[in-house]
């Protein structure tokens, strides 16, 4: 896959075979700036795990994790 990258090909190109959903998911997660990189909360609200979501365990941890 990094041989993808050098020869100058795209994110887009090396992940062409993924969902559109998937795709935004994996860009946000990749992002080198901070800034507008997907925290962990925003990545899991994705529609790539609504399959698989059951929201009657979701909850917020009741301690502040660092």
């Amino acid at each position: 896959m990094l041989d993808s990258f050098k020869s100058g090909n795209t994110l887009k190109d090396t992940f062409e075979d993924i969902s559109p959903d998937l795709f935004k998911l994996v860009k946000g997660l990749l992002e080198f700036n901070p800034y507008f990189r997907l925290s962990a909360e925003e990545a899991l609200k994705s529609p790539v795990f609504d399959k698989i979501r059951v929201p009657k365990y979701e909850k917020p941890s009741p301690i502040k994790i660092n």
